[in-house]
């Protein structure tokens, strides 16, 4: 079993990851799913 974990990088608008950290949005729905992912996956959010 690999210890690693998948990392996903998102861009998310300043008003939307602001309601995110304050917990008034909790899902961010895409069009598109990356390839390939294999859970747990981790999003960075720039």
């Amino acid at each position: 079993m690999s210890n690693k974990q998948a990392s996903i990088m998102m861009s998310i608008r300043p008003t939307w990851c602001a309601a995110i950290a304050d917990g008034r949005k909790h899902v961010e729905v895409r069009r598109t799913c990356p390839n390939r992912v294999v859970l747990p996956v981790k999003v960075l959010v720039y």
